[in-house]
């Protein structure tokens, strides 16, 4: 795996979407969500080691 490496956030943005990052998730009161998807994450569905 490679290692990347951004001087800014939109450098970081720009970089993914070329690489075929194109979703965008944001953070809400109830969790994570994607629009685009029509997905929203919820506490539950993480486990952090």
């Amino acid at each position: 795996m490679e290692n990347y490496s951004y001087s800014t956030l939109s450098e970081a943005v720009n970089e993914l979407t070329k690489r075929g990052f194109t979703n965008d998730f944001k953070l809400c009161t109830d969790g994570i969500e994607c629009s685009g998807l029509e997905l929203m994450l919820h506490p539950e569905h993480f486990e952090i080691m």
